[in-house]
């Protein structure tokens, strides 16, 4: 009788009843899987709820944690998705987080709120345990410091203390019993709790600024303006925001698009092996610049974040009283780092990432084609450098939010590589990225204005 009642609670806790989803929500954990934070939050600007489940009874918060996506975690809970919801097997995002030894998601969650000793409804595990059994010492330590009650069991009877001790884990072991100790009190390092003292709140934004930490140093403020209502706590706010912009500014360091080396730069002599074989050799001498896409993301990191900003300041602003000289300077300070945030990351995305990464795909095509000048007509090695350069320029779909000049400029570099190789780029992994570009631009880039 008990291997029945064990097998039905393994079935009810991993055998999720599929669910009807409507076009909309399909799209939405499409872009979630995607880890497409923007595309997330224009979304969800259209009223739609961040609670909505898949098709498998996963809210989209606990889709994102899975996949493990920290800035559309972010999006979801700047939405206010309800971070302690569970799945299908009883798993909230927090257990997910710990069990995955994401620190970025794990962080954010509990600085959403999420119930730190929540347990899972079939096994009575806590988020504490899952980061035990998964030796996440840094997850339990963040736990530990939003007070994660080291005490509780799950339904064999068994605490995090336990787990720990069984499996060896010296240090976890050491921590859960300080936490023990203590009495289970620990302060939260970072707490966001609201003083009605004004200056609570703006010095500790300060402290997180000095830190380079703009998103937490945001939302104390926004958490102190909901609780006080005072304007000077939405001036700071904005003030945080000029910080962040300063710095991504400092990023921006192009503002053309950028070319492979023009023949005309070369002194042309009659013999025409002789003007490929100067070219080539400058060309591999000096390599068109591209950021790494590391860089890239911790960019477009900072302007996801200005950007979920501004839709929270869109929300506020209107419902301010504005009679106030004051106030009337900060709505049209407000709208003029809005409309100057909009074209810097335009400019970066256009002439700081993808052109850069065209012109030097357009260059190694150049290569491959002429690197053994006549006796073949291009070298694959050289063609699949050149692919792979190329398809880097889809990076999260950053070229459709550059200006058409660069997309137009995407598509000259795509034909001249098709009509190098096409049949052999085709069987480039990387390639399926680049047709998948360019499925969508090619049939309309002559259409589209000029930046």
């Amino acid at each position: 009788m008990k291997q029945i009642i064990a097998v039905i609670v393994v079935i009810a806790a991993f055998s999720a009843p599929v669910f009807a989803i409507d076009s909309g929500t399909r799209y939405l954990m499409q872009k979630i899987i995607e880890g497409d934070a923007g595309e997330v939050s224009l979304f969800l600007e259209g009223d739609h709820s961040p609670d909505v489940l898949d098709s498998e009874g996963s809210p989209a918060l606990l889709v994102a944690t899975e996949h493990g996506w920290p800035q559309v975690v972010r999006v979801l809970l700047e939405w206010e998705a309800n971070p302690n919801l569970t799945n299908a097997a009883g798993m909230t995002a927090l257990m997910i987080a710990a069990h995955k030894k994401s620190v970025d998601i794990l962080t954010a969650l509990l600085q959403s709120g999420a119930d730190v000793n929540q347990q899972n409804s079939f096994t009575g595990k806590t988020a504490l345990m899952y980061a035990v059994q998964t030796q996440f010492t840094k997850g339990v330590q963040l736990l530990l410091e939003k007070r994660a009650n080291v005490s509780l069991r799950n339904k064999n009877g068994t605490n995090a203390l336990k787990i720990a001790d069984a499996q060896g884990y010296t240090e976890i072991v050491q921590m859960l019993n300080q936490s023990q100790a203590a009495g289970e009190t620990s302060t939260p390092s970072t707490s966001t709790t609201v003083s009605t003292n004004l200056s609570d709140p703006v010095n500790e934004a300060k402290l997180l600024l000095k830190q380079k930490n703009f998103r937490l140093a945001r939302e104390v403020l926004k958490e102190a303006y909901k609780a006080t209502g005072e304007p000077i706590l939405l001036i700071k706010w904005i003030e945080v925001d000029e910080r962040l912009f300063e710095q991504l500014k400092m990023k921006n360091q192009q503002t053309e698009l950028s070319q492979r080396t023009d023949d005309s730069l070369f002194h042309q002599s009659w013999n025409f092996l002789a003007n490929r074989s100067r070219q080539v050799q400058y060309e591999k001498e000096h390599p068109i610049s591209t950021l790494p896409l590391s860089e890239v993301d911790d960019v477009i990191e900072g302007y996801e974040q200005l950007k979920l900003s501004v839709v929270k300041l869109d929300q506020i602003l209107p419902t301010v009283e504005n009679d106030s000289a004051e106030m009337r300077q900060l709505v049209d300070q407000y709208q003029a780092l809005v409309d100057e945030i909009n074209q810097t990351r335009y400019d970066y995305i256009s002439f700081d990432i993808i052109s850069p990464y065209l012109a030097r795909a357009d260059q190694k095509i150049f290569l491959a084609d002429n690197a053994y000048y006549f006796s073949i007509s291009y070298s694959s090695e050289r063609l699949h450098e050149a692919v792979k350069t190329l398809a880097k320029s889809t990076h999260q779909g950053l070229i459709f939010d550059s200006y058409p000049v660069v997309r137009k400029q995407f598509v000259t570099v795509y034909k001249t590589l098709m009509e190098l190789g096409e049949d052999e780029v085709k069987e480039f992994e990387e390639f399926q990225a680049i047709q998948a570009v360019a499925d969508k631009l090619v049939p309309n880039w002559d259409m589209a204005p000029e930046k």
